[in-house]
């Protein structure tokens, strides 16, 4: 994760500002994030941020759309494209709904909410934005290996409604394919 997105970190519970635990001065950063504010932790699990408030396995949303991306990495359904795009095809669809061309993403901040196994985000990679890649669902893992190669991209666990970024964070938000049932 890169500097610019770890200050935009947020806890999802009070707003407090999230940043790595270090154990002292010259030790690299342990596996979970605290908020500054309600000392609130977060774990780093398989290379992923999961900064939610609350059980995410107690979410039936989480869980169906977690055993979707599962389901697809281990390729149980559509292999190449996403709920029927090529690559190419999603890749333009995205330029074209925010009006833009690739170079138009330098220098910005971007936040693919619900960005499922990442298809996405590896496709717009390599652009000069920084990207951020959110979701709740229980298989965040497989967008993580998907673009942890990646520098520009950075994945986390999260919810979209207790939102874990500073208010104003991105100049670009993509939503696309996200369902939330309420109570």
């Amino acid at each position: 994760m890169n500097e610019h997105v770890k200050r935009l970190l947020r806890c999802p519970s009070c707003g407090g500002i999230v940043k790595p635990v270090q154990a002292g001065p010259e030790a690299p950063p342990s596996a979970e994030f605290s908020c500054s504010d309600c000392a609130a932790l977060f774990p780093v699990l398989d290379g992923v941020p999961r900064l939610l408030s609350s059980r995410v396995e107690q979410d039936h949303v989480a869980t169906s759309f977690g055993f979707q991306w599962m389901a697809r990495a281990r390729g149980s359904f559509e292999h190449g494209t996403l709920y029927g795009l090529t690559a190419e095809q999603e890749r333009a669809a995205f330029f074209d709904a925010f009006g833009i061309k690739s170079e138009d993403l330098k220098g910005k901040t971007l936040l693919d909410a619900g960005c499922g196994d990442g298809f996405l985000l590896e496709l717009i990679s390599g652009y000069g934005a920084d990207i951020v890649g959110i979701n709740i669902n229980t298989a965040i893992s497989v967008a993580y290996r998907r673009c942890r190669h990646l520098p520009d991209v950075t994945v986390i666990q999260g919810d979209m409604l207790k939102p874990c970024f500073a208010p104003a964070s991105f100049d670009l938000v993509w939503c696309e394919g996200v369902g939330r049932a309420y109570a």
